[in-house]
């Protein structure tokens, strides 16, 4: 659902929180929000597996710029987690001694400072692709954004949007592909592929026989942008046979001909500068970034007030 311009989720279908979303939810009621990662799994003892599928859910958002960074630092609080509350264990325990006792309350308190000061990249970068990949692994949906966000528009490229297609006509598409599943030919085991490419509109069924895998077979990868041009036809819908409706007996193929791949968009940098003479002075540290999938930067002369493009690039 939503609300205002925040879209909200419930926890109980992120996948492998199921019924520990109750106590979540319980815990958060009772005593208070969450201040950091390491509060909430203090509080809750969330599990490794569910600790991290809310992480690429983007549940921990407001607490890291990188949910890779705090994904890769799950085994680490967990493990202190584990420690914790082995010392909490012998608290309980009657037969344990007063040393022993007094011994693992100082270990709590260590344990407890060690894990909320635990360090970790927080400002490093993350593949776009693969973090809304593991988002909508997690939730079903791309929630933050869509694979497609940084690249031009269909039209931009001259594709037509995938829910405009009609049997009978050649088209142009341009998306994502997913599902992927190659195959060889019974005849002479030459590789074909068989995928779905995604737009913003929708998604259709691609076949990529020998012919044009042969040609184009290196270009086809998961979750790779691509702009396919092919033949879109009409065939019967072997998963949804026993629908009432004629229509929804059949669905739309793109058999593909050619194959090219789409780069993303670069936004590029503008930085400010108060005269040129400062442009100069750090224009060499910025060109080291050149090589480096670099964004085209431009300088902003404060004191003549015009805009002028540099021969530098920089990195985000």
């Amino acid at each position: 659902s939503t609300d205002g311009s925040s879209i909200l989720y419930g926890l109980g279908l992120v996948k492998s929180v199921g019924k520990s979303a109750d106590m979540i939810y319980e815990e958060r009621i009772n005593n208070g929000k969450f201040t950091s990662f390491a509060d909430f799994m203090l509080r809750t003892r969330c599990n490794k597996t569910a600790a991290e599928k809310l992480i690429e859910a983007g549940a921990f958002d407001e607490f890291t710029k990188s949910r890779k960074a705090l994904f890769m630092a799950v085994p680490y609080y967990c493990d202190v987690i584990k420690k914790i509350q082995d010392k909490k264990n012998i608290l309980e325990n009657s037969e344990k001694s007063e040393k022993s006792k007094e011994n693992a309350k100082k270990a709590i308190i260590t344990l407890t400072d060690d894990i909320h000061n635990l360090l970790y990249d927080a400002a490093g970068e993350e593949d776009i692709v693969e973090r809304l990949r593991n988002e909508k692994n997690s939730t079903g949906a791309y929630i933050s954004g869509h694979p497609l966000g940084s690249y031009p528009k269909a039209r931009e490229v001259g594709a037509s949007d995938i829910d405009s297609l009609v049997a009978g006509k050649t088209f142009t598409v341009f998306g994502i592909i997913k599902d992927l599943r190659e195959t060889n030919r019974k005849s002479d085991g030459a590789k074909m592929a068989f995928f779905t490419i995604e737009d913003l509109s929708g998604e259709i069924e691609v076949k990529c026989f020998a012919p044009t895998y042969a040609k184009f077979g290196t270009l086809i990868n998961e979750d790779a942008v691509v702009k396919i041009i092919g033949r879109v036809d009409e065939e019967e819908d072997v998963f949804n046979s026993s629908a009432e409706d004629e229509e929804e007996k059949t669905k739309l193929t793109l058999t593909s001909k050619e194959i090219h791949i789409v780069e993303a968009v670069k936004n590029p940098i503008c930085i400010k500068v108060k005269h040129l003479a400062e442009w100069v002075q750090c224009q060499d540290a910025l060109i080291g970034y050149k090589d480096n999938n670099g964004h085209l930067l431009y300088v902003f002369d404060e004191m003549s007030g015009k805009i002028r493009k540099s021969n530098a690039e920089a990195c985000l």
